[in-house]
């Protein structure tokens, strides 16, 4: 009977060691590009991706490309388990040739998507046009200062970063700073928890007009989620609504690995950050802003009032 028992539990014990090995040797079809940048002699690229789907992490790449050839990129997941952070990255390196021209993501099936080709006129490396199905327009990042597109302040008592491309979804733009940085999982976006920003994107089919006034927008994702109907707010310099947002700080793994690892114990509370989001359009815009605020330091009235502040160029 103890020799049945031990043989039971060591074929446990091997078989879950299989799994949270061969984890790792999962390809993942769902990674995007972020940001991205390269360095000044044009032979390494630096970026962040983030797998999209609401399970998982990436720990790495494999190229089976490069050297004077087209590179293609396939990620792989985390091991430890569906949903661990164990070596998890989101920041890489890519070495490049001067030749080089393009690179692809792998997105299943043996199939991959281009996610960035170099002009040949500039030698700068760009997105190629938004393959989504749901968007019917290039997808053109932003880039610059916040001041070339708005006149703005900072709410008091708050400073601000740079201006960054692509920090929220396909929003550039500015973080409000000056905030003490609440309880988070490692690789949350700041943007999550945050004390708030200003964004700008060129992703305009994601507002909703009729008859040329803007009545609602189209933006959700994992971990994140509306939370009330959006409000049409008078008195801005642009079309505007309102609406308030949540946006998970935590997966359940990550909620564990951080008490265990801080020796504390969270509340409800610290599972989700609240923001109210405005959005500003006029139909026919070639651009569209956003301005959120976080909804542990500001009301609804302080949004609005801080909405009715800004003045689009």
């Amino acid at each position: 009977m103890k020799k049945a028992i031990f043989t039971l539990i060591t074929t446990i014990i091997i078989f879950t060691g299989i799994f949270l090995i061969s984890t790792g040797f999962q390809k993942r079809s769902d990674v995007s590009l972020f940001n991205y940048s390269v360095s000044e002699d044009g032979r390494e690229l630096t970026f962040t991706a983030y797998p999209m789907s609401s399970m998982g992490y990436i720990r790495g790449y494999k190229n089976s490309g490069g050297g004077v050839k087209d590179h293609y990129l396939t990620f792989y997941s985390t091991f430890g388990g569906l949903n661990s952070t164990l070596g998890a990255k989101n920041e890489f390196t890519l070495s490049l040739d001067l030749d080089d021209s393009e690179i692809y993501f792998y997105k299943g099936n043996g199939g991959y998507e281009l996610v960035l080709t170099k002009e040949e006129a500039t030698g700068q490396w760009k997105r190629p046009k938004d393959t989504n199905e749901a968007a019917s327009q290039e997808i053109i990042v932003i880039e610059g200062t916040m001041s070339d597109y708005l006149k703005y302040e900072i709410p008091d008592g708050y400073g601000e970063t740079e201006f960054q491309p692509m920090i929220q979804d396909t929003f550039s733009g500015i973080l409000f700073t000056g905030y003490e940085e609440p309880h988070h999982a490692e690789f949350t976006e700041k943007a999550w928890y945050c004390a708030g920003g200003l964004l700008i994107s060129t992703d305009k089919d994601r507002f909703v007009f009729k008859d040329g006034k803007l009545i609602d927008v189209l933006w959700s994702g994992n971990h994140m989620g509306r939370t009330q109907e959006v409000e049409v707010i008078d008195g801005c310099n642009m079309q505007a609504i309102i609406t308030e947002y949540t946006f998970d700080l935590f997966t359940a793994a990550e909620w564990v690995k951080y008490e265990e690892e801080h020796q504390i114990t969270l509340s409800e509370e610290d599972a989700a950050s609240k923001y109210w989001y405005i959005f500003f359009g006029e139909e026919g815009n070639d651009v569209c802003y956003a301005a959120f605020l976080n909804g542990k330091l500001f009301s609804k009235e302080e949004a609005i009032k801080y909405a009715k502040t800004l003045s689009f160029k």
